[in-house]
């Protein structure tokens, strides 16, 4: 999908955030969390948006989630 809207994810694994928060990506981004839904955790993306400082999902329920990794997109 990100392909044909003109977009690439950068080559290589996912980073993990470690010490970084969304905060200090500086271009949209993949993340990757974990999402917990009463004691069962999924894993689950996520697109960071760095203009609008955003993290944006499709998926309607919302759910505590931990950040795990991300991919950057150019």
């Amino acid at each position: 999908a990100l392909v044909k809207l003109g977009r690439q994810p950068d080559a290589g694994r996912r980073k993990p955030f470690g010490s970084t928060v969304l905060d200090d990506l500086t271009g949209d981004a993949l993340v990757f969390v974990m999402l917990n839904d009463d004691g069962d955790e999924y894993h689950h993306w996520m697109v960071w948006d760095a203009k609008a400082r955003e993290l944006r999902d499709p998926y309607t329920r919302k759910l505590p989630h931990r950040l795990r990794g991300y991919l950057l997109v150019g």
